[in-house]
Order: C-alpha cells, then structure tokens, then sequence
C-alpha cells in the first residue's frame, strides 16, 4: 500500500489512479492522520461493495444509540437513587 499526503495525492492524482488501476491501493494522510483509503472498484464490490458498508454504518450507528440508551437509563437511576427530582433539576437549569 502506497502512503501518501493530501497535498501529495492533490498534485499527483492521476498518478495515484494509476496506481489504484493497476490493483494497488493508496492511502491519504492529513496531518499525520489517516483521511481515506483508495481502491478499485472491483477490490470495493470484493469488500462487499455500497449495501455493505451503508449496512456496517446502520450497525455502528445502532451499537452507538444502544449505548447512548444506556447510559441515560443509568443516570436516571443514580439520579433517583440520590434525590434528584425533575422539580430540583428545573429549579438548576432556570437558576
């Protein structure tokens, strides 16, 4: 896999095209972070190709409300446990 910079990949594009035609693949960094990865098509269908990763993202995105659900039965909980009442809460928020 071929590591190159955005300002890199930006001048020498159609090279990088080349590149991901001839069946490499080349990843894009921006500040020492990883920002996108390029592929052919064909190794993008091989990889399950556009329903799989909508579907991956609808996973992620549902393990992420899961938690969030969590986390907010939990507070609510501790909230009741220690006294705190909506009337208390209303009375913080409008102080």
């Amino acid at each position: 896999m071929q590591i190159v910079g955005s300002r890199q990949a930006s001048n020498r594009f159609g090279t990088l095209l080349n590149t991901v035609q001839e069946g490499n693949t080349v990843k894009i960094t921006r500040n020492n972070s990883e920002v996108a990865i390029i592929i052919s098509p064909a190794d993008f269908e091989l990889l399950g190709g556009e329903e799989k990763m909508l579907q991956m993202r609808y996973n992620n995105i549902e393990e992420k409300r899961k938690k969030l659900g969590n986390t907010l039965k939990e507070l609510r909980e501790e909230a009741k446990n220690t006294g705190l009442t909506q009337e208390i809460l209303d009375e913080i928020i409008n102080e």
